[in-house]
């Protein structure tokens, strides 16, 4: 029975063994060159050699097909959710939720079924996150954060802050503390200042949002250009107010305290503390349905 195999795994202090490479033969009946041949020649040569055992298997284990990188990947995984639990987080269903082993999360952390972490990420204590959720890489949050049903990934979240659900952030977005992004809202190359909602259904690119602003639901940040290629920014300070459905073709800025009226298209700067609407006026015929449908 066989107990004890050669991992293939050697470490050489190259300078003493190069010459090796030069003197081992291939004179057997594969007519092959054998690695161990060289720590046969530098036992001859009184060079000091060692072997170092490991007693997991797997820490060997080779991945020659889909098949062994599935079950290397699961292995992997499942061992940094047994760190992670032994230092205090609780993994609501390990065996649904994949974690590399560069990830860190906090104590008294929570993850839901369904969830995937990728690269590097490092999360403060008592975040919940998932289920569902994929966390991508370079992803930093500071304690308390949740992200809830959602993508993030090249992202720092502050403390008390929340994510989701369905919510996407990417490409180097930095959020401060307390802040809300909502259901169905993406997030790019760009800064939120602390206490700032952005709750529902917008998107905010290549933007500076500034503290306690509030979005509107809708509200879209239209920073490309299609014919020149450009992405320019929108500047929102604090305290800005922006109304529903509204358009803020970048770039613009709104400063501080000043309010968008909902449905606005904005294409020029909004002073401080005033008032921006931009859209048709109301109309209203009286008695057209009655009209329409004498008339059909």
């Amino acid at each position: 029975e066989i107990k004890e195999i050669n991992a293939g795994v050697y470490c050489f202090e190259w300078e003493k063994v190069a010459p090796a490479f030069f003197e081992i033969r291939n004179n057997n009946a594969q007519g092959e060159y054998y690695l161990t041949d060289v720590v046969d020649w530098s036992v001859k040569k009184g060079y000091k050699t060692a072997v170092s055992t490991i007693f997991n298997n797997y820490e060997i284990f080779g991945i020659n097909s889909r098949q062994h990188l599935a079950e290397a990947t699961k292995i992997l995984s499942s061992k940094t959710i047994e760190k992670l639990m032994d230092a205090g987080v609780t993994f609501v269903s390990p065996e649904t939720t994949l974690v590399s082993p560069e990830t860190q999360i906090g104590a008294d952390s929570v993850v839901y079924p369904g969830c995937v972490f990728e690269g590097v990420n490092t999360f403060g204590a008592n975040c919940t996150i998932g289920p569902n959720t994929y966390i991508g890489g370079n992803v930093t949050t500071a304690d308390n954060v949740k992200i809830l049903q959602s993508r993030v990934s090249n992202s720092q979240i502050g403390a008390n802050s929340t994510v989701g659900p369905f919510a996407h952030l990417r490409d180097g977005v930095e959020i401060a503390e307390n802040v809300r992004i909502g259901n169905f809202v993406e997030v790019k190359k760009s800064r939120i200042a602390g206490s700032t909602n952005v709750s529902h259904l917008s998107y905010i690119g290549d933007a500076t949002l500034g503290s306690h602003v509030n979005i509107g639901a809708g509200t879209i940040t239209a920073n490309y250009d299609p014919l020149t290629k450009v992405k320019s920014r929108t500047m929102l300070a604090d305290g800005v107010k922006i109304g529903s459905n509204s358009v803020l073709i970048a770039p613009v800025t709104v400063e501080k305290d000043a309010n968008v009226a909902a449905g606005s298209v904005i294409t020029k700067d909004v002073p401080a503390g005033s008032l921006a609407i931009a859209r048709e006026k109301q109309k209203v015929l009286d008695g057209w349905v009655e009209k329409k449908l004498k008339k059909d």
